[in-house]
């Protein structure tokens, strides 16, 4: 196995931008394979690994200094290919999550960086599902955020809907339905 520096692989070297061709080639096969499956994503420390393994070059540095220059050369490749970005499928492990670079990805491909990621990141990675062959639900699919950002997003809409005060009826002070009728003094 390939053994590329911490140095060369926090730095811009002769030799980096070969290691990060292959790694991004190897990125690229393993994103592409995993979009065969409906719903499936990658974390960036799993995909790092199967990159390694694949590539044959090892890279010493915390993934955060590598990951993102080889995903970016993926969604190069996506783009050139007219394919969705690949990269839409690796996610954070602690918080499902897309990064490394992915809306600097995005506005480069459609010109423009949208206001929520992970909502893009979901019809991306729908896009990812058709175009390399999942099998897909029979109506068609649809955009799925990660298990943790539903979670979160979920409790943090349930946080909101907690805080917002209620109304309560004027005469007997108790909280009103939806339709803001009184049940007991109407």
């Amino acid at each position: 196995m390939e053994i590329v520096s911490e140095a060369e692989a926090s730095s811009p070297s002769a030799s980096q931008p070969d290691a990060n061709s292959k790694l991004a080639s190897a990125a690229y096969e393993i994103l592409k394979e995993l979009a065969g499956g409906y719903n499936k994503t990658v974390t960036h420390p799993a995909l790092a690994v199967a990159i390694q393994s694949r590539s044959g070059i090892e890279q010493p540095a915390a993934i955060r200094l590598w990951m993102g220059p080889v995903l970016d050369l993926v969604s190069r490749e996506c783009m050139g290919n007219n394919e969705p970005l690949l990269p839409a499928l690796c996610v954070t492990s602690d918080r499902g999550e897309v990064s490394f670079g992915y809306g600097e990805s995005v506005a480069e491909a459609y010109g423009e960086t949208p206001e929520n990621l992970e909502a893009h990141a979901a019809s991306e990675r729908l896009k990812c599902y058709r175009a390399f062959g999942a099998k897909l639900p029979q109506d068609g699919g649809h955009p799925t955020l990660t298990p943790q950002v539903a979670r979160r997003l979920k409790s943090d809409r349930e946080k909101a809907a907690a805080a917002r005060p209620r109304r309560t009826c004027e005469t007997c002070h108790i909280q009103l339905p939806v339709t803001g009728e009184c049940g007991n003094c109407s």
